[in-house]
């Protein structure tokens, strides 16, 4: 490969990885009827780097405080009765793993699953 071609290669590697980034949302749906909220994934690029959006979505009337846990990271939140709220990570560089993440509230609802990150 010549030095031109190994500059080209880096740029195209350097364009690609954003767009990848930014260009990966999942939700974790969950059954409506049952009153367990939704998480929604959104990766984005901020002045501080890669960073994570995650999303809860309430299905219920009640209101609760709840935790957000992922292989130990944890932060608390308050989410409205059939409202949603926004948890930000950033920076936060992915780790090319799945995590385990787990919703909790303390009206009795939660969500599991399995995150690619």
């Amino acid at each position: 490969m010549t030095g031109k071609s190994k500059t080209l290669a880096a740029v195209a590697v350097a364009t690609a990885v954003p767009a990848l980034l930014l260009s990966s949302t999942a939700t974790a749906g969950a059954d409506a009827t049952d009153g367990n909220p939704d998480v929604r994934f959104d990766r984005f690029i901020s002045n501080l780097g890669p960073g994570l959006r995650v999303t809860v979505k309430s299905h219920t009337q009640d209101p609760a405080n709840c935790t957000y846990n992922a292989d130990g990271i944890t932060r608390d939140f308050f989410l409205p009765g059939f409202g949603e709220q926004t948890v930000v990570f950033n920076p936060s560089l992915p780790l090319l793993r799945n995590w385990n993440v787990n919703v909790s509230c303390d009206n009795g609802k939660s969500t599991s699953l399995t995150y690619f990150y």
